[in-house]
């Protein structure tokens, strides 16, 4: 989790060699003594700039306060830097649109102000948002953009921050050389700039390279130190990062440190408001009391959680696209229309000199009426046709699921069909029909669910009904004992208590007979699979164990996942096609029971399935 370091060339320039505190001080001592509407914006957006650090509303406040003065006395380089810490807040808030809207305005109007240096300001910016959004791609054009802009600047103190976050975010595209010169180069401007904030966030990267060639503790010691000065020095933004990088880096060794680190990152977030960091913080306390089994603060940590997520969730359906696209376009709308009035001026001109040219100015612009109803009705007819096609593109996904589910449920009661029909040439046998006349209607009934169904198991479209467990296990295990057979195998079915389960008779066996199937297909020649069941309080617990393969752990977490590729093939050489698990978590959960497994490499696998006993 690296996020940027906003700053703004001003800043640099004016105030470089106080604290952080002593320059938000120093400026609101002067403020009630400024006179100069011009003067007291800049001091506004200064303070603004500095204060993110110590809680994001202020800086909100004051970038608000200035982008107001500057509007009323049309003050340029006020409104844009006024909308540069605007887009600074909503960063640190983890309102990414927003935050790219504000960046993307204020590039603008540095553009229009032919501020180079605040232009590869904003252009960072912007590249490490997309950065922490994932589109990695529009991140590295952007920063390219800004490395080749910045070649050209005669102050060159944003060169830097520009080194600084390039390296933090993608410390991959540089080979050892570079990135030691690079943090060199970084160095050496902060310390002619006497920019201690900046220096004492490049030992990050100092840390980080130490780390990175084996040298551990002095990495950890350097980072440790950096954090403790940052603190003093009432960077909190920055330092939560450092926080958030120990504790990751103790996460193996000392999980107590680990943990208090993320605390302590979290409890910084919470007081001023950064809450860009403090999904991913209360991520790592939840998986880190998840694993330990201590559900009490899991469920706390899960709570701050789902906060954040919801703010998240709010924010993205506020501002529910990407806006620097959004932007591009829309410049590009603007140009056009600059374009059409300069030809439509032109035109009203021609029509001034030649009084003769009348008529066909009219028809020429009935025409562009004409021309703008159809290309409105080209974009509506355009707009509903991708809205049919992404309908039948998810109708063709949805139907493509279920054809390859119920092909895979088919193949067990066919090849039931088939190792019955084959006894029954051998010996001619009532039961076998019996067996073959089942089978049979379970093909029918699966080739109806085919033409019927959408493949969603709720518990609303399960058709429950009174069960006998052991009747429904030894009708399952019939079908399956030739099966069994072929492989010399087993089926013990071990006594089972009298129990009714209210359930989906149907599904439930597609279930049983999912894992009987695949203890076959996994477990060798001469074995046994053994069938279990027991009552546990207003709960029933069936076993399906054989002594087969096993499952790595490796491919344990994706064995319930559609279409999985924790797929093997049988000890027999049969094909898996990573379904029928997924089929039988959504069966019994339907059902408001658990399925789960335990299992040890060549030594076996037992699949329990949990089911309500009462109604």
């Amino acid at each position: 989790m690296k996020r940027t370091i906003p700053f703004c060339l001003y800043l640099l320039i004016s105030i470089p060699c106080l604290s952080q505190q002593d320059n938000i001080r120093l400026i609101e001592n002067r403020l009630p003594a400024i006179t100069d509407s011009v003067q007291y914006v800049d001091a506004l957006n200064r303070l603004a700039m500095l204060l993110y650090e110590q809680n994001a509303d202020s800086t909100a406040f004051y970038a608000n306060k200035a982008s107001e003065i500057a509007n009323r006395i049309d003050y340029a380089q006020g409104k844009a830097d006024a909308t540069n810490n605007k887009g600074v807040t909503a960063d640190v808030k983890g309102d990414v649109q927003t935050a790219l809207r504000f960046y993307n305005d204020a590039y603008n109007q540095y553009n229009a102000l032919r501020d180079s240096s605040n232009i590869v300001q904003t252009l960072m910016n912007m590249a490490m948002v997309h950065a922490g959004e994932g589109k990695n791609e529009k991140a590295k054009e952007n920063f390219r953009q800004a490395f080749n802009l910045s070649a050209h600047l005669s102050h060159d103190s944003i060169v830097s921050i520009l080194i600084y976050n390039n390296l933090l975010q993608y410390p991959e595209q540089f080979t050892k050389e570079n990135t030691d010169r690079l943090i060199e180069k970084a160095v050496e401007i902060a310390t002619r700039y006497h920019d201690t904030r900046l220096l004492l966030a490049i030992d990050q990267l100092k840390a980080n390279r130490l780390i990175s060639t084996g040298q551990r503790d002095s990495g950890i010691a350097l980072l440790q130190h950096s954090l403790t000065e940052g603190k003093a020095r009432g960077l909190f933004f920055m330092t939560v990062d450092m926080m958030i990088e120990l504790g990751d880096l103790f996460a193996t060794s000392d999980s107590a440190k680990a943990v208090d680190y993320y605390k302590q990152a979290l409890t910084v977030t919470d007081e001023k408001k950064f809450q860009s960091y403090e999904a991913a913080v209360a991520q790592k306390l939840f998986d880190f009391y998840a694993a330990r089994r201590d559900t009490s603060k899991a469920y706390l940590y899960s709570q701050k959680l789902l906060d954040a997520y919801a703010e998240q969730e709010e924010n993205n359906r506020r501002e529910g696209f990407d806006y620097i696209d959004f932007a591009l376009k829309d410049q590009q709308l603007t140009l056009a229309q600059q374009r059409s009035n300069y030809n439509a001026r032109l035109l009203w001109l021609a029509c001034m000199a030649c009084l003769m040219a009348i008529a066909i100015i009219v028809l020429l612009w009935l025409s562009s009426r004409r021309n703008q109803q159809t290309h409105q009705l080209l974009q509506k007819q355009y707009a509903e046709l991708e809205a049919i096609s992404a309908s039948l593109e998810k109708r063709n996904s949805q139907y493509a699921r279920l054809l390859k589910a119920v092909a895979h449920d088919l193949r067990n009661p066919i090849g039931a069909v088939v190792s019955a029909s084959q006894i029954m040439l051998e010996t001619p046998d009532s039961n076998m029909l019996k067996l073959v006349h089942q089978a049979g209607s379970q093909c029918l009934r699966l080739i109806g669910e085919l033409l019927e169904t959408d493949f969603e198991f709720r518990p609303e479209s399960l058709h429950k009904e009174s069960v006998d467990l052991g009747e429904l296990l030894q009708s399952v295990a019939g079908l399956l004992k030739f099966k069994a057979a072929d492989k010399e195998q087993s089926l013990l079915i071990c006594p089972i208590p009298p129990t009714t389960l209210y359930i989906d008779r149907e599904q439930m066996r597609r279930v049983i007979d999912n894992l009987i199937v695949n203890a076959i297909k996994f477990s060798p020649s001469g074995s046994t699979i053994t069938i279990a069941a027991k009552e546990q309080g207003d709960h029933l617990l069936l076993s399906v164990k054989d002594e087969g393969i096993g499952i790595p752990p490796r491919l344990a977490h994706q064995l319930f996942d559609p279409f999985t590729l924790a797929k093997r093939k049988g000890t027999a050489g049969e094909p898996t096609f990573g379904l029928g698990l997924s089929i039988c978590k959504q069966i019994v959960e339907a059902h408001a029971g658990s399925i789960w497994f335990e299992s040890a490499e060549n030594a076996g696998t037992t699949f329990f399935v949990r089911l309500p006993v009462s109604n």
